[in-house]
């Protein structure tokens, strides 16, 4: 965690001030590893863990979402599943995904402030930050990955939060990216408007989601939130084989980076399914303007994502 962060982040139970206390900075670094967020109104102490801020407020469904994401993310960090690349894409195919669904040249957001709601290995945010962006990864798992991608640069910041009880004022960031959370959460539109809610008037959120489609079906059928994490890592890559062939095998990704996919599709304790109208919805009713909803078909999912400019 840098210092500066504490410019941006507030209590998320009462949102106000946090200080830091006992903070133990890396020795030539500018990343604090270890110390304490305290609250200066309800006093609530929030613990930095690996250079990483805690800022949670205790909920039961947390559990069942940060474990099952927390182990597909360290399985990806010893090489179970693809490397390099996120569901097959790259750096510079992410921040062309960026660019292209917020409609936005990489000038109109240099300087801008950037939420990654959901920043898994937190490659996004890396790519922003080089572009110039002051970008905050929050995500739910301790998103060791993402902090270690970003460790020491000075406009990335890696956080561990709640979608639903956000760490930031309200009107804190130009842009809001969340790329396929709300559906792996409890409740979807209550998630959507906590986001918009941190959004700056004339600012550009965006959300990704699974839609309804045959696909989801099959999900629902291998549906194994309980299977014990190494059976089912063995599940997807034994599922791999008989999908390639039913696609012909035309798998644009890896077979590492389809078992991946298949994990996240499989194991999530949430999941739900939203169709366009419905998206649309959500920016409208939160008074949205200038609404992109468009269908997203990849060879393993169908989606939905949107995008829009809050007045």
């Amino acid at each position: 965690m840098k210092a500066s962060l504490l410019k941006l982040v507030v209590c998320p139970g009462c949102k106000s001030r946090l200080v830091l206390n006992d903070g133990r900075t890396e020795t030539g670094g500018n990343e604090i590893l270890e110390g304490r967020l305290d609250c200066l109104g309800c006093r609530r102490g929030f613990p930095i863990r690996n250079g990483i801020p805690v800022l949670l407020v205790s909920a039961d469904y947390q559990e069942l979402i940060s474990g099952s994401f927390g182990f597909q993310w360290r399985m990806k960090r010893i090489k179970m599943f693809e490397a390099k690349t996120v569901y097959g894409r790259g750096a510079e195919k992410t921040l062309a995904d960026f660019y292209e669904r917020l409609s936005l040249r990489p000038e109109e957001v240099h300087g801008k402030r950037i939420l990654d709601a959901g920043c898994g290995s937190g490659m996004l945010v890396h790519a922003l930050s080089a572009a110039g962006c002051e970008v905050v990864g929050v995500d739910l798992s301790h998103p060791i990955e993402a902090f270690e991608l970003n460790r020491g640069l000075s406009n990335a910041h890696i956080v561990t939060a709640d979608i639903f009880q956000l760490p930031f004022e309200d009107g804190t960031f130009d842009v809001v990216w969340s790329e396929g959370v709300l559906h792996h959460t409890p409740d979807p539109p209550k998630a959507f408007k906590s986001l918009q809610q941190i959004l700056k008037r004339g600012g550009t959120g965006y959300v990704w989601v699974y839609s309804k489609s045959p696909r989801e079906r099959i999900r629902k059928w291998f549906h194994t939130p309980d299977l014990p994490g190494w059976l089912l890592v063995l599940l997807c890559y034994l599922l791999v084989a008989p999908y390639a062939i039913c696609q012909g095998l035309r798998i644009i990704m890896s077979f590492r980076g389809t078992a991946f996919a298949f994990f996240d599709a499989l194991s999530p304790r949430y999941q739900s399914a939203h169709g366009r109208k419905e998206v649309q919805g959500w920016f409208q009713s939160a008074g949205f303007e200038r609404i992109d909803t468009t269908e997203d078909r990849g060879t393993f999912w169908q989606a939905v994502w949107g995008a829009g400019v809050k007045k």
